[in-house]
């Protein structure tokens, strides 16, 4: 494995942050066309290995929360906590009229544009005046032990408050649902109904902030693993990073802990994925708050026991990196990210060969990024986001601009 890093600071000045949106396609060129406005995909020309910018709104970014593509709708979903300071508007009693979208907006990669999901029985009422979002009670959305999310009736529909959710969101296809893991509750969005569920059983993982969600369709059940804001008791008996994995049964809704002889060390911003091919899951790298890591980890979901990879040849240290997996060429998809710098390279790894390839292309982003790929079309689709031009403010800001590219 590739060695890890020392995380020597953290990027407080970043010019990228979390909700533009881009995509890459399949083949051989390298970096960005740009448009102004508004673009229709329908008259747009994907180049191959291209990321094309579609469109910069000053508004729409979600701090530090993820999107999921589903194909059952042909939408990418996003659901999470909006741009503005929470310590002035987070309380979700106190409802933030200035939102210029709805809880949920989904990109339509056929006209290149984001939609409000409203509820099927709010269409009408709301496609002219939308609801005020209901934020969680805490800094800048994250949520920890000492706060539970709320699912609560607000204006009439069965709505929680918005967290930051970071990649602890996954897709359910069997029952067409998103599952969200968020300050210790399991919720459900059903994509078709619009409707959100409760759906937690009697035991759930500790509240960890930025892990990871992966559905097994093999097994019909969520992984979640890696996290952070929670400790356990290490083997000296002094407090240690959580590193326990989670399986949640979405037959019995209930949540119990993998038995697994060993486990990856603890880590945060980084993504689990689903090598169909191999039946396995893939994640690699992520935060461990004292460094950078740049190992790969891979559950054998026939065994249920974690592998750690031992090529030494890949990608460099990093955390907030995207991951997706192609099933056209079998092979899990990094880029992006961030250690000591804004990292813009591409890796592929081959789950069998264990092997990690550098890819042509260069993501146009840094920071915390997240993508999703339409994999009939080998197509990811990428969003991060920044400040307005000329903000000089700190990371405390919210990064409210959201970038379209496709």
């Amino acid at each position: 494995m590739r060695a890890n890093l020392p995380r020597r600071k953290f990027l407080k000045d970043s010019t990228l942050g979390f909700g533009g949106l881009f995509i890459f396609g399949p083949g051989t060129k390298e970096f960005e066309t740009q448009f102004s406005g508004l673009q229709d995909l329908a008259n747009l020309p994907l180049n191959a290995n291209t990321w094309t910018r579609i469109v910069r709104e000053e508004y729409g970014a979600r701090r530090f929360s993820s999107f999921r593509y589903v194909p059952d709708i042909d939408r990418f979903l996003l659901w999470g906590f909006h741009e503005f300071l929470s310590e002035d508007y987070g309380n979700p009693e106190k409802p933030w009229t200035g939102n210029k979208e709805y809880d949920m907006v989904g990109f339509n990669p056929a006209t290149g544009r984001w939609e409000n999901q409203l509820p099927q029985n709010k269409q009408r009422e709301w496609q002219n005046q939308l609801p005020p979002m209901h934020l969680a009670d805490n800094y800048y959305g994250i949520t920890s032990g000492h706060y539970l999310s709320q699912l609560k009736v607000r204006e009439g529909v069965l709505r929680p408050d918005l967290n930051i959710v970071g990649d602890q969101v996954a897709y359910d296809s069997k029952r067409r649902r998103m599952v969200y893991f968020i300050s210790g509750r399991t919720y459900a969005y059903l994509v078709e109904k619009r409707e959100w569920v409760d759906i937690g059983g009697e035991s759930a993982p500790p509240p960890v902030c930025f892990g990871s969600l992966c559905y097994d369709p093999f097994k019909d059940r969520i992984i979640l693993c890696g996290g952070g804001h929670v400790a356990e008791t290490g083997p000296d008996g002094r407090p240690a990073g959580y590193t326990s994995t989670w399986v949640y049964d979405c037959a019995s809704a209930q949540w119990s802990r993998l038995a697994s002889p060993v486990e990856p060390p603890p880590r945060m911003c980084t993504r689990l994925v689903c090598d169909t091919r191999n039946q396995t899951i893939v994640v690699f790298g992520g935060d461990a708050q004292s460094s950078w890591l740049g190992d790969t980890w891979i559950l054998d979901l026939k065994t249920d026991t974690w592998r750690q990879g031992k090529n030494a040849k890949g990608p460099g240290a990093r955390a907030g990196h995207f991951t997706v997996y192609d099933p056209a060429t079998g092979l899990v998809i990094i880029g992006g990210g961030y250690n000591d710098k804004d990292l813009s390279d591409m890796w592929g790894y081959d789950t069998t060969k264990d092997s990690w390839t550098k890819l042509k292309g260069e993501v146009p982003a840094g920071w915390f990024i997240t993508a999703d790929i339409i994999p009939e079309k080998s197509r990811i689709v990428l969003t991060a986001s920044s400040k307005s031009e000329g903000d000089t403010r700190g990371c405390n800001e919210i990064y409210p601009v959201r970038t379209t590219w496709a």
